[in-house]
């Protein structure tokens, strides 16, 4: 048996062939074809835990004729509008897969998967870019210069407190990658001679896990001193490889800044804000 595959996601549009050959004729008790996104979550460690999210039988058939010339079966599928795509970073998985059974008899049988990736973008129009130029975060990801470590343990029980006495605010609601973030922090008290820092900050969130996976990246550093009522703009170009957020009943993908208030010898104040990250449109 083997597995041939054309994909094309064009208003969430996959189009598969499914090609079944044999050195000698056989009529297969059963032929399917499902598609299957699997969802997996890890520790730093190992896999602990995954769940077929979405399984769907796209064909199925008794006593298909199989012979040297191949049966080929064409089939389609269309991706829901909010489906989480392809991801593969700790402590998250996300893969789709065809998977086809052919049932040779009542002992025997055959099966082969092929992935394909479903991507964080949406393909609207009738004549789409090449696949090759539109970034993917799976591989681009990495490209920005985050950091992380021991800094996300760090704010969680490090000398932090969460502050009303400063805001974060956005001049968007939502913004796609390869957008310009601009805003400001708003000072509702006077801050003399400390540090501001605000860092652009990736989630990945894995329900099943006691806390999210983060990375900060910084945007703003800058020591200064603050007046009560005072407003601090920063702008910030966005990465085109950056994912756009989803949830699902298993995880999470999110952004948010976060901006934090420093001075030797004193207890830092931070202050977050959300950050809506929709998917590009082609």
């Amino acid at each position: 048996m083997c597995g041939q595959r054309r994909t094309q996601q064009q208003k969430h549009l996959v189009s598969c062939e499914l090609c079944i050959t044999s050195p000698s004729p056989y009529t297969a008790k059963e032929v399917k074809a499902m598609i299957v996104m699997w969802e997996k979550y890890s520790s730093k460690l190992s896999y602990i835990r995954e769940s077929k999210s979405i399984q769907e039988v796209l064909f199925k058939d008794d006593n298909i004729q199989i012979t040297p010339h191949g049966r080929h079966i064409p089939f389609k599928y269309t991706v829901p509008e909010n489906a989480p795509y392809t991801f593969f970073e700790i402590p998250i998985r996300i893969e789709w897969l065809v998977c086809v059974s052919v049932k040779k008899s009542r002992f025997s049988s055959e099966s082969i998967s092929k992935r394909f990736t479903v991507l964080p973008h949406i393909l609207e129009s009738g004549s789409p870019p090449s696949l090759e130029n539109i970034p993917n975060p799976e591989y681009e990801l990495h490209l920005t210069e985050f950091r992380s470590g021991f800094t996300q343990l760090w704010r969680s029980v490090g000398p932090y407190s969460m502050s009303d006495s400063f805001s974060v605010q956005v001049d968007e609601r939502e913004y796609s990658p390869g957008d310009t973030l601009s805003g400001d922090i708003l000072f509702l008290k006077d801050f003399d001679d400390v540090t501001l820092n605000i860092y652009l900050v990736f989630l990945r969130r894995a329900k099943a896990l006691w806390r999210p996976e983060e990375r900060e990246h910084l945007i703003v550093h800058k020591k200064d001193t603050f007046s009560s009522g005072s407003r601090f703009h920063f702008s910030f170009p966005l990465s085109n490889g950056m994912c756009p957020d989803f949830e699902t009943e298993h995880s999470k993908i999110a952004w948010k800044l976060r901006a934090i208030l420093s001075k030797p010898f004193h207890i830092a104040k931070t202050t977050e804000s959300d950050l809506k990250i929709q998917p590009l449109k082609y």
